[in-house]
Protein backbone atom coordinates (compact mmCIF):
# COMPACT_ATOMS: atom_id res chain seq x y z
CA UNK A 1 0.00 0.00 0.00
CA UNK A 2 1.08 3.36 -0.14
CA UNK A 3 0.69 6.38 2.38
CA UNK A 4 -0.14 9.98 1.51
CA UNK A 5 1.79 12.30 3.58
CA UNK A 6 0.73 16.42 3.81
CA UNK A 7 3.03 18.56 5.76
CA UNK A 8 1.21 21.73 4.15
CA UNK A 9 -0.15 24.14 6.49
CA UNK A 10 -3.91 25.57 5.32
CA UNK A 11 -3.91 29.14 4.43
CA UNK A 12 -7.19 30.93 5.07
CA UNK A 13 -7.54 32.94 1.91
CA UNK A 14 -11.02 35.44 3.75
CA UNK A 15 -13.17 35.44 6.48
CA UNK A 16 -15.90 38.00 6.24
CA UNK A 17 -19.35 38.38 7.77
CA UNK A 18 -23.16 39.92 6.87
CA UNK A 19 -22.50 42.56 9.42
CA UNK A 20 -21.52 44.83 6.39
CA UNK A 21 -24.36 47.30 6.65
CA UNK A 22 -24.58 50.17 9.69
CA UNK A 23 -26.95 49.52 12.13
CA UNK A 24 -26.64 48.21 15.69
CA UNK A 25 -27.41 44.02 16.77
CA UNK A 26 -29.68 43.46 19.38
CA UNK A 27 -30.30 40.25 21.26
CA UNK A 28 -31.46 37.40 19.47
CA UNK A 29 -29.61 39.25 16.37
CA UNK A 30 -26.91 37.63 14.35
CA UNK A 31 -24.00 37.13 12.34
CA UNK A 32 -22.84 35.33 9.95
CA UNK A 33 -19.16 34.73 9.02
CA UNK A 34 -17.78 32.69 5.89
CA UNK A 35 -13.96 31.68 5.93
CA UNK A 36 -12.59 30.51 2.94
CA UNK A 37 -9.69 28.56 2.53
CA UNK A 38 -7.19 28.96 -0.34
CA UNK A 39 -7.72 25.66 -1.04
CA UNK A 40 -10.59 23.24 -0.28
CA UNK A 41 -10.08 21.24 3.23
CA UNK A 42 -13.07 19.05 3.27
CA UNK A 43 -12.39 17.35 6.43
CA UNK A 44 -11.25 20.50 8.32
CA UNK A 45 -12.01 21.93 11.88
CA UNK A 46 -12.29 25.34 12.13
CA UNK A 47 -11.28 27.23 15.79
CA UNK A 48 -12.78 30.81 16.53
CA UNK A 49 -14.47 32.75 18.99
CA UNK A 50 -16.60 36.21 18.63
CA UNK A 51 -17.26 38.82 21.09
CA UNK A 52 -15.74 35.98 23.56
CA UNK A 53 -18.56 33.26 22.18
CA UNK A 54 -16.98 29.96 20.90
CA UNK A 55 -18.38 29.54 17.24
CA UNK A 56 -19.65 26.60 15.76
CA UNK A 57 -18.17 26.05 12.31
CA UNK A 58 -19.66 24.09 9.45
CA UNK A 59 -19.21 23.01 5.77
CA UNK A 60 -21.88 23.13 3.12
CA UNK A 61 -19.81 22.78 0.34
CA UNK A 62 -16.88 19.91 1.31
CA UNK A 63 -14.79 22.40 2.32
CA UNK A 64 -14.76 24.90 -0.10
CA UNK A 65 -16.08 27.79 2.41
CA UNK A 66 -17.21 27.42 6.53
CA UNK A 67 -19.48 29.17 8.34
CA UNK A 68 -20.54 29.78 11.58
CA UNK A 69 -22.95 32.03 13.00
CA UNK A 70 -22.90 34.32 16.17
CA UNK A 71 -26.35 35.04 18.15
CA UNK A 72 -26.50 38.13 20.55
CA UNK A 73 -27.26 36.87 23.37
CA UNK A 74 -28.70 38.84 26.57
CA UNK A 75 -25.76 39.83 29.03
CA UNK A 76 -22.68 39.60 26.23
CA UNK A 77 -20.34 42.12 25.91
CA UNK A 78 -21.34 45.38 24.08
CA UNK A 79 -19.18 46.59 21.24
CA UNK A 80 -19.22 49.97 20.11
CA UNK A 81 -17.20 50.58 17.98
CA UNK A 82 -17.55 47.64 15.78
CA UNK A 83 -15.43 44.54 16.74
CA UNK A 84 -13.86 42.39 14.22
CA UNK A 85 -13.43 38.57 14.09
CA UNK A 86 -9.96 37.61 14.91
CA UNK A 87 -7.57 34.95 15.94
CA UNK A 88 -9.54 32.20 13.85
CA UNK A 89 -7.64 28.79 12.26
CA UNK A 90 -8.06 25.61 10.72
CA UNK A 91 -6.81 22.28 10.88
CA UNK A 92 -6.68 20.23 8.39
CA UNK A 93 -7.46 16.38 8.09
CA UNK A 94 -3.65 15.54 8.69
CA UNK A 95 -3.42 17.68 11.56
CA UNK A 96 -1.65 20.74 9.76
CA UNK A 97 -2.88 24.06 11.43
CA UNK A 98 -2.84 27.00 9.77
CA UNK A 99 -1.84 30.52 10.94
CA UNK A 100 -4.66 33.10 12.65
CA UNK A 101 -6.54 35.05 10.44
CA UNK A 102 -8.68 38.01 11.13
CA UNK A 103 -11.67 39.78 9.53
CA UNK A 104 -12.17 43.83 8.55
CA UNK A 105 -15.52 43.69 7.25
CA UNK A 106 -18.27 44.02 10.71
CA UNK A 107 -19.55 47.36 10.95
CA UNK A 108 -22.66 46.61 12.61
CA UNK A 109 -22.23 47.47 16.73
CA UNK A 110 -23.74 45.23 19.39
CA UNK A 111 -26.00 45.97 22.12
CA UNK A 112 -26.38 43.06 24.15
CA UNK A 113 -28.19 44.46 27.47
CA UNK A 114 -31.84 45.08 27.50
CA UNK A 115 -32.88 48.04 29.92
CA UNK A 116 -33.32 46.82 33.35
CA UNK A 117 -35.87 49.00 35.74
CA UNK A 118 -33.32 50.22 38.17
CA UNK A 119 -34.99 52.98 40.86
CA UNK A 120 -39.03 54.07 41.52
CA UNK A 121 -39.17 57.67 42.72
CA UNK A 122 -42.46 59.39 43.63
CA UNK A 123 -42.60 63.27 44.40
CA UNK A 124 -45.07 64.43 45.98
CA UNK A 125 -46.51 67.93 45.16
CA UNK A 126 -49.64 67.59 47.62
CA UNK A 127 -51.56 65.11 50.04
CA UNK A 128 -49.73 61.78 51.58
CA UNK A 129 -49.57 58.55 48.83
CA UNK A 130 -49.24 58.57 44.62
CA UNK A 131 -51.81 59.71 42.44
CA UNK A 132 -53.83 62.27 44.19
CA UNK A 133 -52.80 65.69 43.26
CA UNK A 134 -51.89 67.52 40.07
CA UNK A 135 -47.97 66.94 39.25
CA UNK A 136 -47.93 63.69 41.42
CA UNK A 137 -45.19 62.50 39.20
CA UNK A 138 -43.76 59.01 39.41
CA UNK A 139 -40.20 58.66 37.62
CA UNK A 140 -38.79 54.84 36.40
CA UNK A 141 -35.31 54.86 36.09
CA UNK A 142 -33.68 52.13 33.44
CA UNK A 143 -29.96 51.21 33.22
CA UNK A 144 -29.89 53.21 29.38
CA UNK A 145 -31.92 55.34 27.25
CA UNK A 146 -35.14 54.58 26.36
CA UNK A 147 -36.52 54.91 23.11
CA UNK A 148 -39.86 55.80 23.08
CA UNK A 149 -42.54 56.25 25.88
CA UNK A 150 -44.96 52.95 26.70
CA UNK A 151 -48.48 53.63 27.04
CA UNK A 152 -50.33 54.01 29.98
CA UNK A 153 -52.18 50.31 29.14
CA UNK A 154 -48.67 48.97 28.34
CA UNK A 155 -47.55 50.56 31.53
CA UNK A 156 -49.80 48.84 33.27
CA UNK A 157 -48.74 45.14 32.01
CA UNK A 158 -45.21 45.87 32.18
CA UNK A 159 -44.87 46.54 35.67
CA UNK A 160 -46.71 45.22 38.88
CA UNK A 161 -47.00 46.53 42.25
CA UNK A 162 -47.28 45.27 46.03
CA UNK A 163 -50.57 46.11 48.22
CA UNK A 164 -52.36 47.75 44.80
CA UNK A 165 -55.03 46.77 42.32
CA UNK A 166 -53.13 46.62 39.75
CA UNK A 167 -54.53 49.89 38.18
CA UNK A 168 -51.59 52.27 39.07
CA UNK A 169 -50.21 54.78 36.48
CA UNK A 170 -52.30 58.08 35.43
CA UNK A 171 -54.81 57.63 32.23
CA UNK A 172 -53.69 59.43 29.77
CA UNK A 173 -55.14 63.02 28.76
CA UNK A 174 -53.95 64.36 25.67
CA UNK A 175 -52.05 61.67 24.03
CA UNK A 176 -48.57 61.70 25.61
CA UNK A 177 -48.77 64.65 27.79
CA UNK A 178 -48.55 62.97 30.95
CA UNK A 179 -46.09 60.44 30.12
CA UNK A 180 -42.55 61.31 29.14
CA UNK A 181 -39.23 60.47 28.87
CA UNK A 182 -36.37 62.16 30.73
CA UNK A 183 -33.28 62.13 32.29
CA UNK A 184 -31.10 61.24 35.58
CA UNK A 185 -28.23 59.43 34.93
CA UNK A 186 -27.75 59.44 30.92
CA UNK A 187 -29.65 60.95 28.15
CA UNK A 188 -33.07 59.87 28.26
CA UNK A 189 -33.37 57.19 30.86
CA UNK A 190 -35.97 57.87 32.79
CA UNK A 191 -39.64 57.34 32.23
CA UNK A 192 -42.10 59.84 33.96
CA UNK A 193 -45.57 59.72 34.98
CA UNK A 194 -47.35 62.86 35.82
CA UNK A 195 -50.95 63.24 37.28
CA UNK A 196 -52.79 65.46 35.47
CA UNK A 197 -56.18 67.74 36.25
CA UNK A 198 -59.40 65.05 36.17
CA UNK A 199 -57.65 61.90 36.16
CA UNK A 200 -58.97 60.22 39.21
CA UNK A 201 -58.80 56.16 38.21
CA UNK A 202 -55.77 55.71 40.58
CA UNK A 203 -55.55 57.87 43.20
CA UNK A 204 -53.83 56.96 46.17
CA UNK A 205 -53.02 53.45 44.67
CA UNK A 206 -49.09 54.26 45.26
CA UNK A 207 -47.88 54.92 48.80
CA UNK A 208 -44.06 55.83 48.26
CA UNK A 209 -42.11 53.67 50.93
CA UNK A 210 -44.27 51.32 51.30
CA UNK A 211 -45.17 49.73 47.37
CA UNK A 212 -42.83 48.00 45.43
CA UNK A 213 -42.54 47.86 41.97
CA UNK A 214 -41.09 44.85 39.44
CA UNK A 215 -41.18 44.07 36.51
CA UNK A 216 -44.56 41.81 35.99
CA UNK A 217 -42.78 38.68 34.22
CA UNK A 218 -43.71 37.30 30.99
CA UNK A 219 -46.64 39.99 30.34
CA UNK A 220 -43.83 42.43 28.89
CA UNK A 221 -45.48 44.26 26.37
CA UNK A 222 -43.37 43.63 22.96
CA UNK A 223 -41.93 47.25 21.61
CA UNK A 224 -43.36 49.05 24.81
CA UNK A 225 -40.57 50.14 26.32
CA UNK A 226 -37.07 49.63 24.32
CA UNK A 227 -33.83 51.15 23.95
CA UNK A 228 -32.22 52.61 21.14
CA UNK A 229 -30.98 49.19 19.41
CA UNK A 230 -35.15 47.65 20.01
CA UNK A 231 -34.26 45.65 22.85
CA UNK A 232 -37.53 45.06 24.88
CA UNK A 233 -37.47 45.75 28.92
CA UNK A 234 -35.64 42.81 30.68
CA UNK A 235 -38.27 40.46 31.25
CA UNK A 236 -37.14 38.73 34.17
CA UNK A 237 -37.26 38.93 37.66
CA UNK A 238 -33.95 38.73 40.16
CA UNK A 239 -35.85 38.27 42.85
CA UNK A 240 -34.64 42.19 43.60
CA UNK A 241 -38.43 43.94 43.61
CA UNK A 242 -37.62 47.84 44.29
CA UNK A 243 -38.99 50.10 46.48
CA UNK A 244 -40.71 53.21 45.23
CA UNK A 245 -39.30 55.90 47.28
CA UNK A 246 -40.24 59.25 47.74
CA UNK A 247 -38.48 62.94 47.06
CA UNK A 248 -40.64 65.66 49.33
CA UNK A 249 -40.77 68.90 47.50
CA UNK A 250 -44.14 69.62 49.32
CA UNK A 251 -44.19 71.90 52.67
CA UNK A 252 -44.74 70.31 55.63
CA UNK A 253 -48.67 71.45 56.90
CA UNK A 254 -49.15 73.86 58.92
CA UNK A 255 -50.41 73.93 62.56
CA UNK A 256 -53.28 75.85 63.63
CA UNK A 257 -52.42 78.26 66.81
CA UNK A 258 -55.54 80.54 67.37
CA UNK A 259 -58.82 81.19 67.58
CA UNK A 260 -59.22 78.13 70.27
CA UNK A 261 -60.34 75.15 68.16
CA UNK A 262 -64.13 75.51 68.99
CA UNK A 263 -64.34 78.39 70.90
CA UNK A 264 -66.67 81.57 70.26
CA UNK A 265 -65.47 84.92 68.39
CA UNK A 266 -67.61 87.93 69.05
CA UNK A 267 -66.23 89.37 65.35
CA UNK A 268 -67.45 88.34 61.98
CA UNK A 269 -63.86 89.39 60.51
CA UNK A 270 -61.26 87.10 62.80
CA UNK A 271 -58.43 87.05 62.22
CA UNK A 272 -56.33 83.11 62.60
CA UNK A 273 -53.21 82.22 63.24
CA UNK A 274 -50.86 79.40 62.17
CA UNK A 275 -47.23 78.42 62.65
CA UNK A 276 -45.43 78.81 59.45
CA UNK A 277 -44.33 75.23 58.70
CA UNK A 278 -40.97 73.74 57.17
CA UNK A 279 -40.05 73.42 53.52
CA UNK A 280 -37.48 70.46 52.56
CA UNK A 281 -36.12 72.78 49.74
CA UNK A 282 -36.08 75.71 51.98
CA UNK A 283 -38.33 77.73 49.71
CA UNK A 284 -40.12 80.84 50.92
CA UNK A 285 -43.87 79.79 51.58
CA UNK A 286 -47.53 81.20 50.46
CA UNK A 287 -50.41 80.30 52.34
CA UNK A 288 -54.23 79.34 51.25
CA UNK A 289 -56.92 79.63 54.23
CA UNK A 290 -60.18 78.11 54.03
CA UNK A 291 -63.65 79.25 55.91
CA UNK A 292 -66.72 77.14 55.31
CA UNK A 293 -69.74 75.98 57.27
CA UNK A 294 -69.39 72.44 56.80
CA UNK A 295 -66.22 70.58 57.35
CA UNK A 296 -65.86 69.05 53.95
CA UNK A 297 -65.11 72.47 52.52
CA UNK A 298 -67.61 72.06 49.69
CA UNK A 299 -70.84 74.36 50.49
CA UNK A 300 -71.58 77.63 48.69
CA UNK A 301 -70.55 79.58 51.55
CA UNK A 302 -67.19 78.09 51.02
CA UNK A 303 -63.95 81.15 50.98
CA UNK A 304 -60.72 80.99 50.13
CA UNK A 305 -58.10 83.63 50.53
CA UNK A 306 -54.39 83.10 48.82
CA UNK A 307 -51.47 85.11 49.21
CA UNK A 308 -50.16 84.26 46.12
CA UNK A 309 -52.76 85.65 44.60
CA UNK A 310 -53.18 88.82 46.86
CA UNK A 311 -51.51 89.48 49.97
CA UNK A 312 -54.60 91.93 51.70
CA UNK A 313 -55.48 90.40 55.33
CA UNK A 314 -52.40 88.46 55.31
CA UNK A 315 -49.73 89.65 57.99
CA UNK A 316 -46.03 90.91 56.98
CA UNK A 317 -45.41 90.74 53.55
CA UNK A 318 -45.45 87.47 52.14
CA UNK A 319 -44.29 84.95 51.05
CA UNK A 320 -42.90 83.82 54.83
CA UNK A 321 -39.73 82.61 55.53
CA UNK A 322 -40.08 79.05 55.75
CA UNK A 323 -40.22 77.66 59.70
CA UNK A 324 -40.02 80.76 61.13
CA UNK A 325 -42.57 82.23 63.54
CA UNK A 326 -46.38 82.49 63.00
CA UNK A 327 -48.62 84.05 60.08
CA UNK A 328 -52.50 85.02 60.58
CA UNK A 329 -54.94 86.53 58.17
CA UNK A 330 -57.99 88.34 58.92
CA UNK A 331 -61.06 88.24 57.20
CA UNK A 332 -61.79 91.34 55.28
CA UNK A 333 -65.33 93.72 55.77
CA UNK A 334 -66.34 92.54 52.30
CA UNK A 335 -65.81 89.12 52.96
CA UNK A 336 -67.89 88.84 56.81
CA UNK A 337 -68.54 85.63 58.22
CA UNK A 338 -72.29 85.67 59.23
CA UNK A 339 -73.02 84.39 62.85
CA UNK A 340 -72.85 80.14 62.78
CA UNK A 341 -70.26 77.97 63.19
CA UNK A 342 -67.21 77.91 60.88
CA UNK A 343 -64.39 75.46 59.99
CA UNK A 344 -61.28 76.69 58.81
CA UNK A 345 -58.01 75.65 57.44
CA UNK A 346 -54.76 76.55 55.92
CA UNK A 347 -52.47 75.03 53.17
CA UNK A 348 -48.87 75.98 52.64
CA UNK A 349 -47.56 76.59 49.03
CA UNK A 350 -43.86 76.92 48.47
CA UNK A 351 -42.59 80.03 46.12
CA UNK A 352 -41.70 79.86 43.02
CA UNK A 353 -42.60 76.04 42.37
CA UNK A 354 -46.11 75.82 43.84
CA UNK A 355 -45.57 72.58 45.81
CA UNK A 356 -48.62 72.32 48.22
CA UNK A 357 -48.65 70.84 51.64
CA UNK A 358 -51.40 68.75 53.02
CA UNK A 359 -53.76 70.70 54.85
CA UNK A 360 -53.41 71.50 58.46
CA UNK A 361 -56.25 70.02 60.86
CA UNK A 362 -59.72 71.53 60.84
CA UNK A 363 -60.58 73.74 63.25
CA UNK A 364 -64.18 75.40 64.31
CA UNK A 365 -65.21 78.94 65.45
CA UNK A 366 -68.76 80.17 66.33
CA UNK A 367 -69.06 83.60 65.40
CA UNK A 368 -71.34 85.06 67.57
CA UNK A 369 -71.56 89.13 67.70
CA UNK A 370 -74.99 89.08 69.75
CA UNK A 371 -74.74 90.89 73.12
CA UNK A 372 -77.37 88.97 75.10
CA UNK A 373 -80.54 90.83 76.25
CA UNK A 374 -81.91 90.99 79.74
CA UNK A 375 -85.13 89.12 80.11
CA UNK A 376 -85.92 89.59 83.86
CA UNK A 377 -84.62 90.15 87.04
CA UNK A 378 -86.25 88.11 90.38
CA UNK A 379 -85.98 88.90 94.13
CA UNK A 380 -86.88 86.74 96.28
CA UNK A 381 -88.43 88.75 99.38
CA UNK A 382 -85.85 88.65 102.41
CA UNK A 383 -83.21 87.34 99.75
CA UNK A 384 -79.93 89.07 99.15
CA UNK A 385 -79.22 87.12 95.83
CA UNK A 386 -81.18 87.85 92.42
CA UNK A 387 -82.07 85.83 89.62
CA UNK A 388 -81.12 87.52 86.34
CA UNK A 389 -82.87 85.73 83.14
CA UNK A 390 -81.94 86.31 79.44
Amino acid sequence: GSVTTDFTEPVITTITSDATASGVLKVDDTILFTLTPASTEPNATVSGTYNSVGLSWSTADAGVTYTATYTVAEGDNDQDPALQITGVTIEDEAGNLSAAADGSDVIKTIDANSPKLLSAVGTNSGIADLFNAVNDQLDLLFSEAINATPSESDSEMNFIFSGTDGDNFPTEVGGQTIIAIATTTVTDDTISYTFSTGDTANVNLIEPGTTLIDVYVNNVVADSIEDLAGNDLLDTSDGNVILITTVANSPNAPTLVSPDDAGYVNDTTPTVTWNIPSDPNGDNLHFIVYFDTVNTFNSGALKIFDSAISSTGFSGVPPYTEGVGTANYTVQAGYALSQTTWYWRVVAKDHPDNFISAPSSTWSMVIDTTAPLLDSVVVAAGNATAEVTF
